[in-house]
Parts: structure tokens; C-alpha cells; sequence
């Protein structure tokens, strides 16, 4: 099975748990899961394990993903999807129908905060749902760190108000962009928002060839 990181590279298989067979690149040191060897082995598991806060046996470390590219599946030759893990983690796995692609050590991050047996909920909309809930968030607290006015927070920019938060999202990348861009920003975002095909196009758009 060629590797989807480097034409040239068959991959091997190996063991990334116990009875939980996937195939290693020989150049990236990345992990190629197909979907019917995990269904096989998280059957055979018994039970969920806890998760582990952020921090917490973390002692492996994940490439940035500004160099991360679009990756084809190994099985299927089709355009793979990127799927934000959050949760704390700052990377995302790809995903097609036939497997999940893990770049070097993120498997291993995975397992180290017991996440490893629900890699198949982070392409749930339940789960990115939260993810973005996350990063809104996140910009809500770069925000206040800016301006340090924590007294206004929990007027202006509620948690449990998923409004406010969207408000503040744009706002920071509206004086990121500037007001020309950003319009033309939210056109596009509109125009794709009524896409079916949606998140393939984002995915193509995200493609890198150089």
C-alpha cells in the first residue's frame, strides 16, 4: 500500500495497539488505519476509558499543521477530509471512507489521554460542534487578554451564549482582514454554506501543491 504523504513509499504494516493492525510510512512515520481493522479491535475492547486533561501524559510531540497538505487515501485514491480533533489536541486527522490517516505521533497523543478508542466520533457533528465551540472560545479569551477588561465579559461575551461568541469570532478576524476582505470573506462563506458539496470544496481550496 503506497503511502498518502510520499508517492514513492510503500508502507509497512505494524501493530499500533495489540490486535490493532495498520500500516507505518517508512519516510513520515505516519499511521494508515483502515476503518474494518479498528471497527475489528474496538469491538473487542471492554470498555471506554477515561479521559485524561490536557497535559497529562502528553509526552509526545505532533507537527505543526501549517505544513500539513491534502492527503489521497491509500485504498480509494480519493480526496481525504480534515477533521479538527480539539479537546486540547492542536492537530487534525484525515479521514476518508476507507480509514483515518494519523501523521507521526498523533496516534500516540491520542492514546496517551485515552482518546485512541473514539477517534471515530471526532467526524461526528456532535463533536465538531464542540470543537469550534472551543476555538470560539479560545478567541474570546485572547480577546479579553488584549483589551484586560475582564469586568466587561460577562456582559459583552457570554459562555453560554453561542451568539456572542460567533460576534467576537468575526470581529477578530474583521480586524485581521480589514472591512473590504471581510466582506468579501462572508460572501464566500455564504455562497458555500449552500453547498452540498461544501466540505469537499473546502478541502480542495486547502490543497497545497508547491
Amino acid at each position: 500500500m503506497i503511502s498518502p504523504v510520499d508517492s514513492k513509499s510503500r508502507m509497512n504494516q505494524v501493530d499500533l495497539e495489540p490486535g490493532l493492525v495498520a500500516y507505518r510510512c517508512p519516510v513520515s512515520g505516519g499511521h494508515w488505519l483502515p476503518y474494518q481493522n479498528y471497527w475489528r479491535w474496538l469491538s473487542q475492547q471492554p470498555g471506554r476509558l477515561p479521559h485524561l486533561p490536557p497535559g497529562e501524559g502528553m509526552s509526545h510531540r505532533v507537527e505543526s499543521e501549517s505544513s500539513h497538505k491534502v492527503r489521497i487515501c491509500p485504498e480509494t485514491g480519493t480526496l481525504m477530509t480534515r477533521y479538527k480533533v480539539g479537546h486540547g489536541f492542536e492537530f487534525s486527522v484525515d479521514r476518508s471512507a476507507a480509514g483515518i490517516w494519523f501523521d507521526v505521533n498523533e496516534w500516540e497523543a491520542l492514546r496517551s489521554r485515552n482518546f485512541h478508542d473514539e477517534v471515530h466520533l471526532i467526524m461526528t457533528a456532535p463533536w465538531q460542534a464542540k470543537v469550534r465551540r472551543e476555538a470560539l472560545e479560545q478567541v474570546i479569551h485572547e480577546k479579553q487578554a488584549e483589551h484586560q477588561a475582564p469586568e466587561k465579559a460577562p456582559v459583552a461575551l457570554a459562555h453560554d451564549e453561542l451568539s456572542g461568541l460567533e460576534a467576537a469570532f468575526r470581529a477578530r478576524f474583521a480586524g485581521m482582514l480589514g472591512p473590504e476582505v471581510m466582506e468579501r470573506a462572508e460572501e464566500i462563506k455564504s455562497w458555500l454554506d449552500q453547498q452540498p458539496a461544501r466540505r469537499e470544496i473546502l478541502t480542495y481550496l486547502s490543497h497545497d501543491p508547491t
